[in-house]
């Protein structure tokens, strides 16, 4: 009984998401742009201060998956020039830019440190 409950759910769950409208090519392209720059932006200082590498990584990203892996880089490049609080608040305006771009296995989980 159990086994036709499930199959059913992931029927329904599959019916669902294919009523979604698709994402705009257009406006998908934009976000990553403005999230390059963001993220571009918010290291300028440790850019001056030998991190131009992380930047170049940045700008040449392929696309949000780099993007978001990135993010590391960035947060200590920020962290060594500017100090570590300033870079988790950078962080956090950017880590939400990311919001229905990613695929499910790659979107933040909410971390019990971050009110430290």
């Amino acid at each position: 009984m159990q086994p036709t409950k499930v199959s059913l759910l992931s029927s329904l769950h599959s019916l669902l998401n294919i009523r979604k409208p698709k994402p705009n090519l257009n406006d998908t392209k934009r976000q990553v742009e403005f999230i390059r720059a963001a993220m571009a932006e918010s290291m300028a200082r440790a850019g001056e201060a030998g991190f131009e590498h992380i930047g170049r990584r940045v700008r040449n990203a392929s696309d949000i998956e780099a993007l978001w892996y990135l993010r590391a880089d960035v947060m200590q490049a920020i962290a060594t020039t500017e100090g570590e609080s300033a870079a988790r608040r950078k962080m956090a305006r950017i880590t939400p830019l990311f919001t229905g771009l990613l695929p499910r296995g790659l979107n933040s989980r909410p971390s019990p440190l971050s009110d430290r």
